[in-house]
């Protein structure tokens, strides 16, 4: 008698974690990744190169996940999408954004707010290589 109750409360939680339209829990958040605000530097005195300047470091828990085979067209571009990181919602999170994980960077390609609820993003990235080797410049 004491077995039923215990077997139907285990149901109940089974249904709960089967959600199909679960997309993101604080749960699978387990790696750390860098975010980097880019900032175009005009030119010095008789320069006339723009470059980019990197601040803003803020580390945050992040569900990184390779992806292979989708492809994003930007302005007669097509760039291939390597990565889809998820992350808590921040509101400053945009496409200049850069993301540091592992010593490589990756370029936010796309930012998608979850349901539109405030609480995750989903972020379509490409990785741009070895932070080391200046691949923020690609």
């Amino acid at each position: 008698m004491l077995f039923v109750p215990l077997l139907s409360r285990m149901n109940v939680i089974k249904k709960v974690l089967e959600r199909p339209n679960r997309v993101a829990c604080i749960g699978d958040m387990r790696e750390r990744v860098k975010l980097h605000i880019r900032e175009i530097v005009a030119p010095v005195f008789e320069g006339v190169d723009f470059t980019e300047k990197f601040s803003g470091i803020k580390e945050v828990w992040a569900n990184v996940k390779t992806v292979s085979g989708q492809t994003i067209f930007i302005i007669n571009i097509d760039v291939s999408i390597t990565h889809e990181i998820i992350i808590r919602y921040d509101a400053d999170v945009d496409s200049e954004t850069w993301i540091e994980h592992n010593k490589n960077n990756f370029k936010i390609l796309d930012v998608e707010d979850l349901d539109e609820r405030h609480e995750f993003l989903r972020l379509k990235c490409a990785k741009r290589g070895d932070k080391d080797l200046g691949a923020a410049q690609a």
